[in-house]
């Protein structure tokens, strides 16, 4: 067990690291530090992807190109969700308001000055780029460009609200999706099965087409993730104790990705790492976890025993004039040093590391 020790109290506690791994290329664009993100868009190839934060900033990771952001203005609602420009590269953010970012993409129109029922939840473009939706809270659907408008639930009654829409990939149709999973399809979307009325660990949070239209992924904060017609279930983050806050599918829908309020991103199926503000293993960016693994008298140092002929053993300071060895497997202890009659733990005094 690599072991990284930590003095709290009489505690020594071990750490199991993360195990590191080295990013494909440099991060490009804003500044992560204190970055709450929302949610990350792949780039047209998959071979990289941009994360968003609720206040405008973007990080390009990959061959995902940065071609600008708000991060240095002050919004007037945060940043909700957003989407790529078809295959040019460019990206479109959303805010809470209705008011729309274009970065190497084209401008068609937006809520931002109208007085809105419900908050805007999500967005999804076209797949010309000529045009996007923008979905409330409340159901609400709002076209622009070459979207059509195909329905909407407005003004009729919702057990939970909806938390996303997504777009068919032949642009004549959308899913909505509340927070309880319900599905409501308009156009030529077509409905292949939901959670509403079933139970939850969590609400869901986003939501995503299968490439070929005959299906979709419904995703739940906790890292859990529903596959329904030909969407298939690549895995999921439902087994570690966090919140994901943002999912994204792979151009060939071979894979996904899903990222934390704080940054971390896990990666699934065939969606590859390209860098993330956490940094981590593959899919598993989550903190070292601690577990109380001895007890000793104001440990100060732990370091490897260099008489250990196994190179099993430790050795273990103690602030009050011992040096102890230790063997972490069979907890075996000897007295190596024993200055306590020469120092005294008393105030600022004893051994310090």
């Amino acid at each position: 067990m690599a072991l990284l020790a930590i003095a709290l109290g009489t505690a020594l506690l071990a750490a199991t690291p993360a195990s590191s791994q080295e990013d494909s290329s440099p991060a490009r664009g804003d500044s992560t530090l204190g970055m709450v993100i929302e949610t990350v868009v792949p780039s047209p190839s998959g071979q990289g992807y941009r994360i968003i934060g609720t206040d405008g900033r973007v990080v390009a990771y990959g061959d995902a190109t940065f071609e600008g952001s708000v991060g240095d203005l002050a919004l007037n609602q945060p940043i909700v969700d957003a989407f790529a420009d078809g295959d040019d590269g460019g990206y479109v953010l959303v805010a809470e308001d209705g008011g729309v970012f274009n970065f190497d993409a084209s401008f068609h129109g937006s809520t931002g000055s109208l007085d809105l029922n419900a908050p805007i939840v999500g967005a999804a473009g076209t797949p010309t780029g000529d045009g996007y939706w923008l979905f409330a809270a409340d159901g609400g659907v709002f076209a622009f460009g070459d979207a059509g408008f195909f329905g909407s639930m407005g003004g009729q009654p919702l057990n939970q609200p909806i938390v996303d829409g997504v777009g068919t990939p032949d642009g004549e149709g959308y899913w909505l999706v509340a927070s309880d999973g319900g599905i409501f399809a308009f156009g030529t979307a077509g409905f292949f099965g939901s959670m509403g009325g079933q139970p939850l660990n969590r609400p869901m949070v986003d939501m995503a087409p299968a490439p070929d239209g005959e299906g979709y992924w419904l995703f739940a904060a906790d890292g859990g993730v529903f596959a329904f017609g030909t969407a298939g279930f690549l895995g999921s983050g439902a087994e570690i104790n966090t919140t994901f806050q943002g999912f994204a599918i792979t151009p060939a829908g071979d894979g996904y990705w899903a990222v934390t309020p704080e940054g971390a991103l896990q990666n699934f199926g065939n969606a590859g790492r390209f860098g993330a503000p956490i940094s981590g293993p593959p899919g598993r960016d989550v903190a070292p976890s601690l577990e109380r693994v001895a007890s000793f008298t104001q440990p100060i140092a732990l370091r490897p025993n260099p008489l250990d002929a196994d190179g099993g053993g430790l050795l273990v300071a103690e602030r009050t004039g011992t040096i102890r060895a230790w063997w972490p497997d069979d907890d075996r202890r000897e007295l190596v040093v024993d200055l306590t009659a020469l120092t005294s733990a008393s105030g600022e005094r004893g051994l310090l590391s």
